[in-house]
């Protein structure tokens, strides 16, 4: 796990309309995102937030510029994401669901079993493993994700939205969920939000 802060570098992006318009969702965008923080995200809809996370995980390339760890090094499979929808398989129970990257990574089952009881216990679902995911909460689907995400064991966490659409008292619990687990796993962390009052509490950057 390196211990270099992120390096966004004159990042821009822009596609094409169907009308053949140029649309420009990122331009020219410089940042130095510290390692082992939560940097938070807060915008409008549509102001390039999802964009922004999309290209340090490399699901897409951006038009121009670089990012880059400040040792030099690359973010390749150095990222994990939790989506607002949680993005978990419905027929794989709760242990199964944070398996799944340790088993595209081809780790042993040994190994596999320590990494996985390891997370679930620290998000608090260890009780929970054999449920399947109909039988969970919006809370616990959500903890689901993030064991997942951990469970990867990249220095990077891309959070988009996570919290949308889990009620409040929910929402906050979450909040302080995500603070415990960064106080234990340090991770650097980007945290996509529209809340101005969520992105206060739990950033260390806005």
């Amino acid at each position: 796990m390196t211990s270099s802060d992120l390096i966004i570098d004159d990042i821009s992006h822009s596609y094409s309309h169907h009308k053949g318009n140029m649309i420009h969702t990122l331009k020219d965008l410089n940042l130095r995102i510290c390692k082992s923080t939560i940097t938070g995200i807060v915008g409008p809809s549509g102001c390039g937030k999802s964009t922004l996370l999309k290209i340090i995980g490399e699901i897409i390339k951006p038009s121009k510029g670089s990012v880059r760890f400040s040792d030099g090094s690359s973010l390749k499979n150095k990222c994990s994401f939790v989506f607002q929808d949680f993005a978990l398989f419905p027929w794989r129970n709760v242990y199964k669901n944070v398996a799944f990257p340790l088993e595209i990574q081809k780790i042993n089952e040994k190994k596999q079993t320590i990494i996985i009881h390891k997370y679930l216990k620290l998000v608090g679902l260890t009780k929970f493993k054999d449920r399947f995911i109909y039988q969970l909460s919006g809370g616990m689907k959500q903890r689901v994700a993030i064991a997942r995400a951990l469970a990867q064991r990249v220095p990077i966490l891309l959070m988009d939205e996570p919290f949308s659409s889990l009620d409040e008292l929910t929402r906050r619990r979450m909040q302080d969920e995500l603070l415990r687990i960064q106080s234990s796993e340090k991770k650097t962390i980007l945290f996509v939000t529209h809340s101005i009052d969520e992105a206060i509490y739990l950033s260390d950057v806005v």
